[in-house]
C-alpha cells in the first residue's frame, strides 16, 4: 500500500513505497499551435512531448521510485518512426542504470501487434501480456511492497473490470 512502512526483519522500514504513474505519452502527436509561430517556438511544440516524458524519466530518478508503471498509449511506432521507441529504449535504459523496473501495460496505440520486433527493450522493463491479467509482486530488499496485475488492451477489445480477481 502506498505510503504504508514496511515490516522488515522485526523492524520497520522508514521509506514508503514510491512509483510514478503516467500513461498517454502519444508521441507521435506534436504541440499545436498557431501558424504563423516563429520557428523557433515551432520547434519547441514539435519536441514538447519527448520534453515532458524525458522529464517525467527525470522525476522517477530524482524520486527514487521503487519502479515506474505505464498504462499505455505512449506511442504509435508507425507514426513515429523508429525516433519514438529508440528514445524510450534511451530512457528505460537511464532507469535500469539505477535499478528501477518499468511495468508497462500497452494501449491500443502500443500494442504488441503495432511494435517491431527489431526493437529490443531493456530486461528492467515488462510489458503485461494481452491475452490475459498477469500479476507482479514487487520488493525491496527482500520485502514485498506490492502486488500489480496489468494487462496490455487485447486488440479490438476493451478491459472490463470484471474480468480481474476481485481481491
Amino acid at each position: 500500500q502506498p505510503g504504508a512502512e514496511c515490516q522488515q526483519g522485526g523492524r520497520m522500514s522508514q521509506r514508503p513505497i514510491k512509483f510514478v504513474h503516467a500513461a498517454d505519452f502519444h508521441l507521435e502527436q506534436p504541440g499545436e499551435g498557431s501558424h504563423d509561430l516563429p520557428e523557433s517556438i515551432a520547434d519547441l511544440l514539435i519536441e514538447a512531448p519527448y520534453r515532458a516524458v524525458e522529464q517525467l524519466f527525470d522525476t522517477v530518478i530524482g524520486e527514487e521510485a521503487d519502479f515506474l508503471l505505464l498504462s499505455g498509449n505512449l506511442l504509435d511506432v508507425e507514426l513515429t518512426g523508429p525516433r519514438g521507441m529508440l528514445f524510450l529504449i534511451k530512457q528505460f535504459e537511464r532507469l535500469r542504470e539505477r535499478r528501477i523496473q518499468v511495468y508497462w501495460a500497452a494501449g491500443e496505440v502500443d500494442a504488441a501487434e503495432r511494435r517491431s520486433a527489431s526493437f529490443r527493450l531493456p530486461d528492467n522493463v515488462k510489458i503485461f501480456s494481452s491475452m490475459r491479467p498477469e500479476e507482479v509482486q514487487i520488493y525491496r530488499d527482500g520485502v514485498k511492497l506490492a502486488h500489480l496485475t496489468g494487462w496490455s488492451r487485447p486488440p479490438g477489445e476493451r478491459i472490463r473490470p470484471g474480468d480481474f480477481r476481485p481481491d
